[in-house]
């Protein structure tokens, strides 16, 4: 089949076919295709702006170069002769009218922004997320971690309150963020519990401190022919000699151990 896209003579070959849809033949002829106008039209293709005007032009002659069209939250890359961006990409500089109208579409690439994330005090990394602008997604999980503290959330500065919850749904902005991970300390308590080591009357109930806090002083035990020296970490008298007024509380259960000296 000849070009019938651009100007100029043309030789055509047509078959000859009878009623049963034979070939009985063929005829030779000259076409000649002579230049003409035709309408180049423009669709924004999601843009809610105003289309550029029509352009009526000749085949082979170039169009003239139009404005390129703007749409929130996309990139302008170029126009096609089909919506889906697989046709022909218009050049105004290089590309000719064919011998046909043409509609060009505009062709949008959607912005993208990243997320970072910041664990604050939190230990280990998280990738960073792409998303595109105005799209909706749930956060991933997170994944740093923080002794004694608990992740409640992410908040959009430094220091902020929280915004977002744990794989809370987020809608990408117009730039690049970074969340930062919000931490809430773990209420932490220990026990101190008393042994008499041998001795009898009124042991001392147990105490519930946090670390860090000193406990209250209690009275010393009683033991028959044994003088009562003090409190110590140890059953055996080789570990920290408790100081009611000066020793705090450990990140761990203490167990005190009266510490006594026999009277002979």
């Amino acid at each position: 089949m000849p070009d019938f896209s651009t100007t100029g003579t043309k030789r055509v070959n047509m078959n000859i076919i009878d009623s049963s849809n034979t070939v009985v033949g063929y005829v030779e002829s000259t076409v000649n295709v002579i230049e003409r106008e035709h309408t180049l039209s423009f669709d924004l293709n999601g843009s809610s702006g105003i289309d550029p005007d029509n352009q009526v032009i000749k085949t082979g002659d170039l169009a003239t170069p139009v404005r390129n069209p703007m749409r929130e939250g996309y990139i302008f890359n170029d126009w096609n002769t089909t919506a889906n961006g697989s046709g022909l990409a218009w050049d105004f500089a290089t590309t000719t009218m064919p011998n046909c109208d043409v509609t060009l579409y505009a062709q949008w690439q959607q912005n993208k922004h990243i997320v970072s994330f910041n664990g604050t005090i939190g230990e280990g990394t998280m990738d960073p997320i792409t998303i595109n602008e105005g799209e909706t997604q749930n956060l991933p999980k997170n994944e740093f971690i923080s002794n004694d503290n608990t992740f409640v959330g992410w908040a959009t500065e430094e220091g902020g309150v929280v915004e977002y919850a744990d794989e809370a749904l987020f809608t990408m902005g117009t730039n690049d963020i970074t969340l930062y991970a919000v931490w809430e300390k773990i209420d932490l308590t220990y026990t101190l519990s008393f042994d008499f080591n041998g001795g009898c009357w009124g042991m001392p109930e147990d105490q519930i401190l946090h670390e860090g806090e000193k406990a209250q002083a209690v009275k010393n035990p009683f033991r028959f022919f044994y003088t009562f020296e003090g409190w110590n970490t140890a059953k055996d008298g080789s570990g920290e000699n408790w100081k009611f007024n000066k020793t705090t509380m450990p990140d761990h259960n203490v167990i005190l151990y009266a510490q006594w000296q026999c009277w002979w």
